[in-house]
C-alpha cells in the first residue's frame, strides 16, 4: 500500500488532518478523555501536511490521523453481509484499502 504521509505506518490508511488542538475552554482534548471515534484503531500523528507535503505551521491544532486497513476491511465484510454488493459505502471503503487514503470515488 502506498504511503501518503511520512508518519503513516505499514497497514494504515491516512485519513487526512483533523483538529486535535485546544478546545474553546482552553484545554486540549487529550487532557481529559480519549478521542471519540467509531474507528477503534484511530491513531493521531504529529505533523499535519498540506497537499504539497509541506508542514502546516500556522495551525498547530491540526494533526494527521490514521486507521488500520484491517479495520476498514472488517467493515467492508460486515457491510457485504448486510447490504447489496454494489453499495456506495462498500465501494468507497474498498477504494480506501486499495489506495491507502480517503476515497476519491465519485459515482457519477
Amino acid at each position: 500500500m502506498k504511503k501518503h504521509h511520512p508518519e503513516q505506518q505499514d497497514g494504515e490508511i491516512y485519513m487526512g488532518n483533523g483538529n486535535f488542538g485546544p478546545t474553546p475552554m482552553g484545554t486540549s482534548i487529550f487532557d481529559d478523555e480519549p478521542i471519540q471515534s467509531s474507528w477503534r484503531t484511530l491513531r493521531v500523528g504529529n505533523v499535519a501536511l498540506d497537499k504539497s507535503g509541506s508542514p502546516i505551521e500556522d495551525c498547530p491544532e491540526l494533526k494527521p490521523f490514521f486507521i488500520e486497513a484491517a479495520e476498514v476491511q472488517n467493515k467492508i465484510n460486515h457491510l457485504k453481509q448486510a447490504v447489496e454488493p454494489n453499495n456506495f459505502e462498500i465501494t468507497c471503503l474498498q477504494e480506501m484499502i486499495h489506495s491507502g487514503t480517503l476515497s476519491s470515488y465519485d459515482p457519477g
